[in-house]
């Protein structure tokens, strides 16, 4: 009993100081929240599917933006207009921050069932090795799910090991049937 009654004290407290972060106080130190300037997300999905359909061939901002642009697409399932975003952001974007639209773009083909275009990002990711040891051990596992679906065992096993060498845990892997 003592537990929860602290836990709860804790709690409240947490919730209290929670209010004075910058984001709520405007970096003046007033405790009012203040009124976000961002449209909501139903307006920025709004706004992004008109650039979709216009199909601008110039990529608009930088690669951040485009980047959370895509994000917003990939949340409210329009996985199409996600991938064609992180495939701008991937146009923009340098050797060091390519990986990073590859991986995303490759989860969105993936949850529209193009597993042939996932396996080609991340291949494409395992190649060009720009992206962090940690990373690229995910996109391994990654690739090892595909090559598995596809009773490819042999390139499944061999980034499973691969995955093992650069660090990921035992517990990402479950599934891969590689030992």
């Amino acid at each position: 009993m003592k537990h929860l009654l602290l836990f709860a004290i804790l709690f409240a407290g947490v919730t209290t100081t929670a209010q004075t972060y910058p984001k709520y106080n405007n970096q003046t130190g007033n405790s009012k929240a203040v009124k976000s300037e961002t449209p909501k997300k139903e307006t920025a999905v709004k706004v992004i599917d008109e650039v979709t359909i216009r199909g601008d061939s110039k990529p608009n901002g930088d690669f951040q933006e485009l980047m959370e642009k895509a994000v917003v697409q990939s949340k409210a399932r329009r996985y199409e207009a996600a991938v064609n975003i992180y495939s701008k952001a991937l146009e923009v974007s340098n050797e060091e921050q390519a990986w990073r639209a590859l991986v995303s773009r490759a989860t969105n083909y993936q949850m529209m069932g193009q597993s042939d275009k996932a396996m080609a990002d991340y291949t494409t990711i395992i190649d060009a090795q720009n992206a962090p040891e940690k990373n690229l051990a995910y996109v391994y596992s990654c690739r090892a799910r595909l090559a598995q679906d596809k009773n490819d065992m042999a390139m499944a096993c061999a980034d499973v090991k691969k995955a093992r060498e650069l660090g990921l845990p035992e517990g990402a892997m479950q599934g891969i049937n590689c030992k």
